[in-house]
């Protein structure tokens, strides 16, 4: 075939055709809807249990914080920067929602306090980020060591437990026959659709991951806007621990370790650009449910946990690999 068209047609004719229908490949959505269906089929065929209705509802409950945590890592990332010290995060976080409700304070309060304590954090990463121009992995970094180490001098490995009923019944409720963590998933998906696509704000952090120095030059206050993005990524790392949280009746010293794998392979496998510039929620939203799909289709299908973490590595290789070469070719 290839020597029937080089006689039709020149070799750089036919490489100007295949790099045209490389760039032109279906979008990252699309595919990742391909390998979900791929993947569901497969579970037709050696799981059927897999499909329980009951089962299907745990596992968007039980992803429902990441999908929230995931949002906020896409704007990060969307705009050049990385923070990898979101689980940590999420374990204080979830110590100040614990710690309060244990202490009988008002559900309005806990909730307050958990949202206020994730955006002070997400606002110091920022500050430090864009005032000191530290790069963010570094400052990220230090901070995911620094806040381990206040957790495991404050809680000295103990878990928090004797949580109110009030508190568990926040997340166990089902208002309209919709588990609170869906509702909380649900809201921040919209918002942020809405903050990157409908927003100044959302055209600035798009213009600081594509080029940052032309972004600066086109009037954009590069500081304030990465601060603002760092500081509504904390800000629903305290939505995630409030989803996630309010379904367990104790609290773990160590909650989150790995969280922040999780969350960036979500948002990388969902289509952002790990170098900034382009991405969005709903490829985010697929990324994570394609990774609580194959999460939960091991469990049926009795894989050891141990590959759970090679496949979720090697699909993150192939999507970077794929954007790349997509780059390249346009």
């Amino acid at each position: 075939m290839l020597t029937f068209l080089s006689g039709v047609v020149s070799k750089a004719q036919l490489r100007l055709v295949c790099s045209r229908w490389w760039a032109h490949l279906p979008a990252r959505e699309l595919s990742l809807l391909l390998c979900l269906a791929v993947l569901l089929a497969y579970l037709g065929v050696r799981a059927p249990r897999f499909f329980n209705a009951q089962n299907l509802v745990n596992l968007l409950v039980n992803n429902a914080f990441l999908a929230i945590a995931a949002c906020g890592m896409t704007m990060v990332i969307v705009s050049g920067n990385i923070d990898i010290s979101v689980g940590a995060m999420l374990a204080v976080c979830s110590i100040v929602a614990g710690l309060t409700a244990r202490a009988h304070v008002p559900l309005p309060l806990i909730i307050f306090s958990t949202l206020l304590v994730g955006a002070v954090m997400g606002t110091l990463n920022g500050a430090l980020v864009a005032k000191a121009n530290i790069p963010a992995i570094i400052v990220t970094l230090g901070m995911m060591g620094i806040l381990r180490g206040l957790i495991i001098w404050y809680v000295r490995g103990e878990w928090i437990q004797d949580l109110p009923d009030y508190f568990i019944d926040f997340g166990s409720a089902t208002p309209l026959g919709v588990p609170t963590p869906l509702w909380l998933m649900i809201a921040v998906l919209m918002a942020t659709w809405l903050l990157m696509s409908r927003t100044k704000f959302g055209r600035c952090m798009y213009a600081l991951g594509s080029h940052l120095e032309a972004a600066r030059l086109s009037g954009i206050r590069v500081p304030k806007t990465t601060v603002g993005i760092f500081a509504l990524n904390g800000l629903l790392i305290g939505v995630a621990a409030l989803a996630d949280l309010s379904n367990y009746s104790a609290i773990q010293s160590n909650k989150g370790e790995g969280f922040e794998f999780q969350v960036i392979i979500a948002a990388v496998l969902g289509g952002t650009n790990i170098f900034g510039g382009s991405g969005n929620v709903w490829g985010t939203l697929l990324g994570v449910l394609l990774l609580g799909t194959m999460s939960s289709a091991m469990t049926f299908l009795q894989v050891p946990n141990e590959w759970e973490r090679t496949a979720q590595g090697a699909l993150v290789l192939a999507a970077v690999m794929v954007d790349q070469l997509r780059q390249r070719r346009r």
